[in-house]
């Protein structure tokens, strides 16, 4: 998209479509937004807030990404709005990983919030906003072939997101638009700094981090600590058997 010229009556069509853009305060949903924006369409930024997190400095991270986001809106003048989900994200996401950490499986943070939370409880609010579409700064692409949405691979093989995608229900990829799913990451970040935007340099970050860093209740950092300690020992149970079960291995929390 970024590298095709518009037209006066492409980009007059494209102003008639309201995108709602899923924005995470980093780089990636950045440049998605300002490629939307330059195409014509009609761009709303939307902040999802999932968790309640702090850095070891003691500053709320949601607020700093918020405050990207609001920068990031301001420099390409579309409009820009919060919305939250720390409830549905511990019930839906987070509960559901210790669920199934607890009883010896990997589940999957990023594909269990895509599935549950983005394009899900997002995506019916982004609906609320008056879209036509939702966008995010997934690398990855879709296509529809006989009337059917399919998920593909991103082009840049170091950045296809499509495995943690896998889990969207079909009927949502026909209006999931995945703007930079043909762009290599070096090309997103020149267009970064292209657009002037100031999350051009930002340091890419993943849902997982949440599972690593958060300073959550006491209440939650108890369960984190009893799933960590009865998977310690399930593993060097294993460990000590001299093999693995394969069948206790799967990526996602769910079938």
């Amino acid at each position: 998209m970024p590298c095709v010229r518009m037209t006066e009556s492409t980009l007059k069509a494209n102003s008639a479509t309201t995108v709602v853009v899923g924005m995470s305060g980093g780089v990636d949903s950045s440049v998605t937004a300002a490629i939307l924006r330059e195409a014509g369409y009609r761009v709303i930024g939307l902040f999802m807030k999932n968790w309640e997190e702090k850095d070891a400095s003691g500053v709320c991270t949601s607020k700093r990404d918020f405050d990207d986001v609001v920068s990031v809106c301001r420099r390409l003048d579309i409009p820009y709005y919060s919305v939250e989900f720390v409830k549905e994200y511990f019930d839906r996401v987070f509960k559901t990983f210790l669920k199934e950490y607890e009883a010896g499986y990997t589940p999957n943070p990023d594909i269990l919030c895509n599935r549950e939370i983005k394009f899900d409880a997002f995506f019916e609010k982004a609906m609320e906003f008056g879209a036509d579409f939702l966008a995010t700064g997934h690398y990855a692409r879709t296509e529809i072939r006989g009337g059917v949405p399919l998920l593909l691979k991103g082009l840049d093989p170091s950045k296809d997101q499509s495995y943690f995608l896998h889990a969207i229900a079909g009927e949502r990829l026909a209006k999931v638009l995945f703007p930079i799913g043909d762009l290599p990451k070096t090309e997103v970040r020149k267009l970064a700094a292209r657009y002037e935007l100031s999350t051009k340099e930002k340091k890419d970050s993943t849902v997982r981090r949440h599972f690593r860093r958060s300073r959550g209740s006491s209440a939650r950092r108890r369960s984190r600590n009893r799933v960590s300690d009865n998977f310690r020992r399930a593993h060097e149970s294993r460990r000590r058997r001299g093999r693995h079960r394969r069948s206790k291995t799967r990526p996602t929390g769910r079938a």
